[in-house]
């Protein structure tokens, strides 16, 4: 079975979706019963599989500008699948080509939030989803979902077939896991945490909720002189200057550390050196960072929306995200339960454990099988 993987998003990008598909591009690579086709840039594939170029198929550098990969993967794609006899397409970042050779296409979808809470995103991604979204479906064979929450809302909001969306939950990578308290003095050292602290990870963008996490996060240190700061770890996005806004206006600078874009390699030991990470999201199809903390030991405080319930469960502080005194209860218990803390850092290790990249590709290639018939 000869499958081809559009991976050209990865010509520039560090969000969670473009972990995800670095993530199942090694799973995938590793297996013996596909032949798998990774449409990719040239730097990405000498960096994810050296000595297995044969796997790659070299897309542009230039894909980085979404107008230029969408022409690609509609125009483009179609043709070099062609040319590599490809059995079927996975397309696991939301959209397919609707045009060219009828092969089985399987999509990824992770989420549905620029159509079912736009108010979150920027206007062009909610026009994007809202033209595109529908096209992909018509053309999709079967829909690849991470969790039971968002099989319901492409079920019931595309009125898709719910024999073809299959639940293939993420992974979680082996090497996070807890770092001893010995080798973690370099990573406090590398970004000036000389304090305890909460963590929050994730681009700064309406729906990560950080106005909120801020405003409870200040709420608990008057209420308990909490000796905590909270370290933002993530790039700026649309959300960054109302965020500094608010921060200049709580007189809040001292209590919050700036951490930028932290590279992958980084993060167990972030996570592991953490008191706790807070991730009280308004919306999320999945969400990787919680259950990568949870398995590096890690207590966690999220939201309680539909795919937190799911996969975080009772292992974790969940918390409604809209209600600023119910995130700032839920940082002092996360902070200060000590026996609590105790139970979450060995309940959510095991919960963590459950999910890894190769049941992930496990999943995707019976999805595979099932497209072909």
């Amino acid at each position: 079975m000869r499958v081809g993987f559009d991976a050209s998003l990865l010509s520039r990008g560090f969000s969670g979706v473009h972990r995800a598909l670095r993530a199942q591009v090694l799973a995938l690579a590793d297996r013996s019963d596909i032949e798998p086709r990774f449409y990719m840039p040239r730097r990405e594939a000498e960096r994810l599989l050296p000595g297995r170029m044969d796997l790659a198929r070299r897309t542009s550098p230039m894909l980085w500008a979404k107008p230029l990969r969408v022409l690609w993967q509609h125009f483009v794609l179609p043709i070099r699948l062609y040319r590599d006899k490809a059995d079927i397409l996975h397309a696991p970042a939301y959209f397919a080509p609707v045009i060219g050779r009828r092969i089985p296409v399987v999509v990824s979808v992770y989420d549905v939030i620029p159509l079912r809470h736009p108010e979150l995103c920027p206007i062009r991604t909610v026009r994007h989803f809202a033209a595109m979204m529908p096209r992909t479906l018509e053309r999709a064979t079967r829909v690849l979902v991470p969790t039971e929450a968002v099989r319901r809302e492409v079920v019931e909001g595309f009125r898709f077939p719910a024999r073809k969306v299959l639940v293939v939950p993420l992974g979680v990578d082996a090497r996070f896991r807890p770092v001893p308290e010995e080798d973690l003095a370099e990573i406090r050292a590398r970004y000036r945490l000389k304090r305890p602290f909460l963590l929050f990870a994730g681009v700064q963008e309406p729906k990560k909720n950080l106005e909120r996490l801020l405003k409870a996060f200040f709420a608990a240190k008057l209420e308990r002189d909490l000796p905590h700061e909270i370290a933002i770890a993530g790039a700026s996005g649309p959300s960054s200057r109302t965020i500094r806004r608010l921060i200049r206006g709580l007189a809040m600078r001292p209590m919050v550390r700036f951490l930028g874009r932290v590279p992958d390699a980084d993060l167990p030991a972030l996570f592991s050196a953490a008191d706790g990470l807070a991730q009280p999201s308004l919306a999320e199809g999945f969400g990787l960072p919680p259950l990568e903390a949870m398995a590096c030991g890690t207590p966690v405080l999220a939201s309680r929306i539909p795919a937190f319930e799911e996969t975080l469960g009772s292992d974790a502080i969940l918390v409604p995200p809209e209600h600023v005194p119910s995130i700032r209860q839920g940082i002092l218990d996360l902070l200060l339960d000590e026996t609590r803390r105790q139970e979450m850092r060995s309940r959510g290790q095991a919960r963590a454990a459950r999910y890894t990249w190769e049941r992930c590709a496990e999943d995707a290639v019976r999805a595979y099988r099932e497209a072909l018939g």
